[in-house]
């Protein structure tokens, strides 16, 4: 009777045990903004962010490659560093997918000893070596040749330890006809689902609904996944229905508070009462501004699902988009909260 006893404290010892062993699989996080401003120098309140949010890494566009009125392909709005940068660095490149369209196939490598040449002068004009250099590009079925093409070049010519390239979520849902680029790690972009010139979409910055489908083979995707959740706020003007423009500064969120206004039930939708000017834009008595904002809380549920989904990575980068007082309302309380995970 001893014997059985002992056995089964013995098991129930090694189950208590077992139970309290950390997840070797667990998803260890790294915190990090994007920067996508043309000019580096930090202000107080992003300052206190990265303080505040114990942030030591910023994700950079250094600069985007577009055509030029001959058609060839040419860095513009390239990045000044106006202050010293006192954190981790990592160069992001934006290419836009029509550089890739007019691209032939003999100027591909040429190009790349361009970005290459282009990064290093902008490295070393703030000294930094960096570890990762991060190609941003919303590629399509009929560019992916000329991406991937481009995307090896880099890695032969570029002693970097890390290339990374952004991935939209129709290309994690269909990686049959978009491809696979050959990276090293991939940074899922967790936002501009919706339509954004479409009457009828609720919220094209970030809406679960939309999202979620798009998710269901994340946990197969072949290349190692940082997330990238966005924090900036958007209003999208409609007059007749049709679609007129965006609205992307700090002091025009706050519609809600404007007399001229008035909220259209309980949706983010607002009609204009009385003939008003924003940023210089005439908007007439009937028109409907949709208010785009992403809260954190309608991001929980899929942060944890991908989490849950990708939970056998080692590494995991979390990252928003983007470090800019004009997302925070210039409020220095109101910070992103990373996951403990």
């Amino acid at each position: 009777m001893l014997a059985k006893n002992l056995i089964f404290f013995a098991f129930i010892l090694s189950f208590i045990i077992g139970a309290c062993e950390p997840n070797k699989n667990r998803v260890i996080t790294q915190n990090a903004f994007y920067y996508w401003q043309t000019v580096f120098e930090l202000d107080s309140l992003e300052q206190n962010i990265l303080i505040k949010s114990n942030v030591q890494k910023l994700y950079v566009r250094f600069f985007d490659v577009d055509i030029d009125e001959k058609g060839l392909p040419k860095p513009i709005s390239t990045i000044k560093f106006k202050k010293n940068v006192n954190t981790e660095i990592v160069p992001v490149i934006y290419i836009t997918n029509r550089t890739l369209q007019n691209l032939k196939s003999s100027d591909i490598k040429v190009l790349s000893l361009n970005i290459k040449k282009k990064i290093n002068e902008l490295c070393a004009s703030i000294n930094l070596t960096p570890t990762e250099i991060q190609i941003d590009c919303d590629w399509s079925q009929s560019t992916a040749a000329n991406y991937f093409i481009l995307l090896e070049e880099l890695k032969s010519i570029y002693t970097v330890q890390t290339l990374s390239a952004t991935i939209r979520l129709h290309q994690i849902k269909f990686p049959e006809l978009t491809g696979i680029p050959p990276v090293d790690r991939g940074a899922l972009m967790v936002y501009n689902v919706g339509k954004l010139t479409d009457f009828n979409t609720k919220n094209s910055i970030f809406d679960p609904y939309l999202i979620e489908p798009y998710l269901d083979r994340i946990s197969d995707y072949p290349l190692e996944l940082d997330i990238t959740f966005p924090i900036f706020k958007q209003l999208v003007l409609f007059r007749n229905n049709r679609f007129v423009t965006v609205l992307r500064k700090e002091n025009y969120f706050q519609i809600e508070k404007l007399k001229s206004f008035t909220r259209i039930d309980d949706s983010n939708n607002y009609r204009c009462q009385k003939d008003t000017i924003i940023a210089n834009i005439a908007i007439s008595n009937g028109d409907i501004i949709r208010n785009e904002v992403s809260h954190s809380e309608r991001k929980n549920n899929i942060e944890k699902m991908i989490l849950e989904s990708r939970k056998n990575q080692v590494k995991l980068t979390y990252l928003y988009f983007d470090l800019s007082s004009e997302n925070f309302n210039n409020s220095h309380d109101e910070i992103p909260a990373f996951p403990s995970y």
